[in-house]
This record gives C-alpha cells, structure tokens and sequence, in this order.
C-alpha cells in the first residue's frame, strides 16, 4: 500500500522514444501496446525515429492515421522524426538523440516490442521505491567465463553459445540481473550521458552491451528484467 501511494503521490515524467525502422507492419501494434499504459499520465511525450529507414514515408502516413482512431494521442503528444535513407546515426542513434530529453525518465523501445499494460506502471515503482540505481527491460542475458556451463548446454544451446569464453543465457521477464538488455530500456534519462563516458569500440553495432558495461562497471547502475506484464 505504502509503495502504491508513493507512486500515486510521484509527478515522475516519461518520454518514450520508439526506434522504427523496417517493421511498418507491426507499427499500430506498438503504439496500442504504449497507449495502453496503466501510467499512460507519466507519458508526456512520444517520439518515434525512423531514421535512414527505407520506410519513413510509409511511416508518417501510418502515424497520421492512426492518431485519428486512437483516442490516446489527444493525451500524450507524438513526433515523428525522420532523414533520408542517406542518413543513418546507426543503433546508437536513439540513445544519442535522447541525452537532452527533459524528463525524468526515457524508456527506449525497439519496434519489436509490445508492451504489457502495466508494465511502464512496474517500471515506475520499482525506480522510486525499490532500487534507483537499475535500468529496467524486458529480457536481457547473462554472460560466463566457465566451460561446465559450455559442457552443460545440449544440442541448440551449444549452436547458439559458440564462444568457448562466453556463454550466452537469456533472461526474459523473470525478474533477473542480467549483463545485458535488448529492445527495452527504462532508464533515468540522466544517465543516457553516461553511456558516452567511454568511445565505444565501434559505433556500428553492439549499443546494448556497450551501455551495460559503462553503467555498470563505472557508475554501479544494475541491469535488471523485469516481467513483461
């Protein structure tokens, strides 16, 4: 009771920047999951990125329509921001371009995911009352330096964990520490800064693990999976 009053009594704001690129056909089912939010009142903002997207015209038309049928767009605002398909900041473009957000909180979305309706509203309660020092998402994996655990895994696992370094164990929606988050992040905006502390060793792929291991290793911010709903 104490921990739900706390998140009644919290003006706590959220932007959520949604990454589009070459799903226009899971677009509206995205946007229902963002509208559907128990703390859709936290939303003050929405921007979807389709940058250097193939798509972006067919994006915009999508955006125009579905903000007449959707009657939650008249609550929360939504921009949609695009470049030519000549211009492509890349994966780490949705965290470079969400440093400056005037909110409290950003929760960044790939265009894969589907939220749950409580889930910003679990994301919210465990920021203020539970641990300040996590960034939360849907599922994420865990990393090993130990061959009993390579030596454990049978047939698909061991396809899928080639490394004979590092095994790779997925976590998705069970409530666990993981080393590594994919296509959700809920995260003080503040700390989206703090992912640039250190030049990442290329700016061509691997934004999610460069983010865990900064925040992690130099600022002590955990990286957790929430269930999905």
């Amino acid at each position: 009771k104490e921990i739900h009053e706390k998140h009644r009594a919290s003006r706590d704001t959220v932007t959520v920047v949604l990454n589009v690129f070459l799903r226009p056909g899971a677009f509206r089912r995205v946007l229902d999951g963002i509208g559907s939010q128990t703390a859709l009142q936290s939303i003050t903002h929405v921007n979807v990125l389709a940058l250097g997207s193939p798509f972006v015209h067919q994006y915009g038309k999508l955006l125009e329509e579905y903000r007449k049928t959707a009657s939650w767009t008249s609550e929360v605002s939504i921009s949609l921001v695009t470049s030519e398909p000549t211009f492509n900041p890349g994966y780490f473009g949705r965290f470079l371009l969400s440093m400056n957000l005037n909110t409290t909180f950003t929760l960044i979305l790939d265009d894969d995911v589907v939220l749950g309706a409580r889930y910003l509203e679990l994301c919210l309660r465990w920021a203020r009352s539970i641990d300040k020092h996590a960034v939360l998402g849907q599922r994420g994996a865990r990393y090993y330096r130990n061959e009993l655990r390579k030596r454990s895994l049978f047939g698909l696992g061991k396809r899928l964990s080639p490394n004979k370094y590092h095994d790779f164990f997925g976590e998705h929606g069970l409530l666990r520490d993981t080393d590594v988050l994919f296509s959700a992040w809920f995260l003080r905006t503040k700390w989206i800064l703090k992912m640039f502390a250190e030049e990442p060793l290329t700016w061509a792929t691997a934004e999610d693990i460069h983010l865990g291991m900064l925040l992690r290793q130099r600022f002590g911010i955990r990286m957790v999976a929430l269930p999905v709903d």
